[in-house]
């Protein structure tokens, strides 16, 4: 999925992101709306395609979950018609069925809507959230989930990190956390662009055959 918009801004045409969660997306404790994650992960856009045109829109809203966001994503996302859409409602939900069946209705919308979809997987400082329950439904329809859950609770017992550095209170991230959010999208966005690149360039050529044959230019002509 993602490789289209890939292609779309290699091209450099105008990509259109969007991303959808709670207070987290619509900015809490940023600072600016420069440093939320969302305008993070567009500016890596930028700086990676440099000829693209990135149209860049936040749909956050504080304190609603999947369960709101599956019925407002018409009107807030799929108006827009975005290339791509990031959801992150991991702190907002709770872990169980509801929320598969919710953020599946999100993932799907966006799909039959032409958007690709990625998930964006925030955590508390106890380290809860619903991605597992959202697990289940990007594993179905094939969307890659992003965890900075994981990322920072490997960090924490590395010793290399620790919550007061990227956390502004129990449940929002600070400047710095918004910074690593929108970064490990990128880092993502980078890594499947490299990968995408060199399967493009290291496929072999049509080999040539000993004895000419017509099929491979083979066509029915109607009369």
């Amino acid at each position: 999925m993602l490789r289209r918009v890939i292609d779309k801004a290699e091209a450099g045409g105008e990509v259109r992101i969007a991303v959808m969660g709670g207070s987290i997306t619509e900015g809490a404790r940023a600072g600016s709306q420069d440093r939320q994650w969302g305008s993070v992960f567009a500016q890596g856009w930028r700086e990676l395609f440099p000829k693209a045109t990135i149209v860049y829109r936040n749909c956050g809203i504080g304190a609603t979950g999947s369960e709101i966001g599956a019925f407002r994503y018409e009107r807030d996302v799929a108006s827009f018609k975005p290339d791509l859409v990031v959801v992150e409602f991991g702190v907002n939900d709770q872990e169980g069925e509801a929320a598969t069946q919710q953020m599946r209705g999100i993932i799907r919308h966006a799909l039959r809507t032409k958007s690709s979809v990625m998930l964006l997987e925030m955590a508390k400082k106890n380290g809860t959230n619903a991605q597992k329950s959202h697990l289940v439904a990007a594993r179905e329809c094939g969307a890659p989930v992003i965890s900075y859950r994981d990322a920072v609770t490997n960090a924490f017992a590395a010793g290399t990190l620790r919550w007061d550095d990227i956390g502004a209170d129990g449940v929002h991230p600070n400047r710095r956390g918004h910074a690593l959010a929108g970064e490990l999208l990128n880092l993502y966005v980078r890594d499947t662009y490299r990968r995408y690149r060199h399967e493009r360039t290291s496929r072999p050529p049509i080999p040539d055959i000993v004895q000419k044959f017509p099929f491979e230019r083979g066509s029915f002509f109607l009369n």
